[in-house]
Parts: structure tokens; C-alpha cells; sequence
């Protein structure tokens, strides 16, 4: 093996990305699970699929009264010579009431043929939905001789609105069971202030298909949130909820295509059902 794999590895974002950014809204919340880190085979006759940008759009209807959801928004994926990949991100999000703009970027750096990080720095505007300042790290090590197996260890740090205040750990194993299929299970635990609220979630996600033609991504997660903001005076502590969702990325020829998501989150004070569709490139 050679940095190859880990630039793979690093298509984790690519082959997922409709899966982890979409949610972006819900991240900013407080609780989360590890996204769905994946790397299938890649086409070498078609050109570099590192280079990417989405635009999508996303409608969520809300029960219990508190509004529907609506985002838009466009985000980047980027290669810096053999070691490093930027990603960067702009959504307009409406949720519960309030509307912001949330605005991310992150790097993930190869440092030899068995280990990568992740950092990313993410903010938003608005009353209450999205956080002042996110950060997430991550360091992964490959293991066996075709290093086949990801180990994955990170910590989340969140600065929302109003006071609140999340710091937690995640981790993950990522197993490529074959060229066409790669799963995950992860764990995350928060501690959320004020109050010093833990709460623990599991994940996991399942990756079937091939970068550059098809891409179906199935994901799950199920666990405690510490607190979720629903207004300026409304707050929700301690409660589970369930969340699942399925990703389908088409490519309609070497140069991008179309991405399509249902998801459906749950909680006892509201549901919550919602699609996302757009349209990627490469460059």
C-alpha cells in the first residue's frame, strides 16, 4: 500500500458527504453521531474525483408545532498536493424559527501510509439554531497488512448560543469488506453545560457501490442527547432519540451527477422527515 489508500480513505467525505454535511443543522444541536467514513473503488480511467463541489437544497417537515426546516447550500472538496485534502462549506439554514448561516472548513492532512487526521473549525449566525464555534478533530490509524481496518479516535468541542456548551469523544471502526462495500460503527460520548449533562449515542453505516458510477449510503443512529435548543427560551435536556438515513449519489458521467437523501429523525417532543437533492461536479 501507498498514500493511494490514504487519499482513498480520504473520499470517506466524498462517497458520504450528502450524509454528514445535510446535517449540518442537526450537528450544531449538540449531540451527533461519527459520520459515515467511507472509500470505495475509484475508476482510474476517469479523472480525479477529489475535486468536488455540491450544491443542494433540503426541505424537513417538523411535527409539534415547531416549524418546518429549509436549507441551501454549497460545499468543497479540494486536494493540496499529495497529503492534504480542504473541504469547505456554506448553508443557509431555517430551523425552529430561526435562520443563520453556517460556514465550515477543515483539512485532512496524510501523514504516513497508516495514519491521517481531521480538523475542521465551523460557525454560525442567528438566535439559536447554529452554534458560535464548532470543533472537531480526529486522528485514524490503518491496521493489517491490506489495511483493511480504520481506527478512528476524536474529540468534538461546541459553543452554541445562550450559555450552552458541549465536549465530547468518538469512536470508530471502519472495516472495507470489499471494493464495492465498507462499514462503520462508532460511539460518541458528551458532557453538556450548564447542568453537566452526559449523554452517549451509537452509529453505524453501511457504503455500497463504486466513486464514479453509484454510491448508496445507509446510516443509522440511536442514543442520548444532552439538551436541544428549540427557541430563545426553550431548551430540552436529557432524552433519546433515533435517527436514520439513506443516500444515493449517481454519477451521470465522468464530469458529476446527482445526489438524493431521505432522512428521519425522532425524539419524544417532535419528528422530523426530510429530503435533500442536488447536483455535484468535478473539475
Amino acid at each position: 500500500m501507498t498514500l493511494r489508500r490514504g487519499r482513498e480513505t480520504g473520499r470517506l467525505r466524498a462517497a458520504a458527504a450528502t450524509v454528514r454535511f445535510a446535517l449540518a443543522g442537526v450537528l450544531a444541536l449538540g449531540a451527533s453521531g461519527v459520520g459515515a467514513r467511507v472509500a470505495l473503488a475509484q475508476d482510474v480511467s476517469r479523472p480525479s474525483l477529489d475535486r468536488r463541489v455540491d450544491l443542494y437544497v433540503d426541505q424537513h417537515q417538523v411535527s409539534g408545532g415547531f416549524g418546518d426546516w429549509k436549507g441551501v447550500g454549497v460545499r468543497l472538496s479540494i486536494p493540496a498536493g499529495t497529503r492534504d485534502t480542504w473541504y469547505a462549506e456554506a448553508l443557509q439554514r431555517s430551523a425552529f424559527g430561526d435562520a443563520g448561516t453556517y460556514i465550515s472548513l477543515g483539512n485532512q492532512h496524510v501523514w504516513s501510509e497508516r495514519w491521517y487526521s481531521y480538523i475542521a473549525v465551523a460557525g454560525g449566525s442567528g438566535d439559536f439554531v447554529l452554534p458560535d464555534l464548532r470543533v472537531d478533530a480526529s486522528l485514524s490509524h490503518k491496521w493489517g497488512a491490506r489495511q483493511a481496518l480504520v481506527t478512528t479516535l476524536g474529540t468534538t468541542l461546541i459553543d452554541a448560543k445562550l450559555g450552552y456548551r458541549d465536549a465530547g469523544a468518538f469512536g470508530a471502526l471502519t472495516a472495507y469488506l470489499s471494493p464495492v462495500a465498507v462499514a462503520e460503527v462508532g460511539v460518541r460520548a458528551t458532557r453538556s453545560t450548564p447542568g453537566d449533562v452526559d449523554a452517549a449515542r451509537g452509529n453505524g453505516a453501511l457504503t455500497l457501490g463504486r466513486l464514479g458510477k453509484a454510491v448508496v449510503v445507509l446510516r443509522g443512529s440511536s442514543g442520548r442527547e444532552g439538551y436541544q435548543l428549540l427557541g430563545t427560551n426553550a431548551a430540552v435536556r436529557r432524552f433519546t432519540s433515533h435517527e436514520g438515513a439513506v443516500s444515493w449519489r449517481q454519477w451521470l458521467g465522468s464530469g458529476g451527477g446527482l445526489f438524493l437523501q431521505g432522512e428521519h429523525y425522532r425524539n419524544p417532543y417532535y419528528r422530523r422527515t426530510g429530503v435533500t437533492i442536488g447536483v455535484f461536479a468535478h473539475w
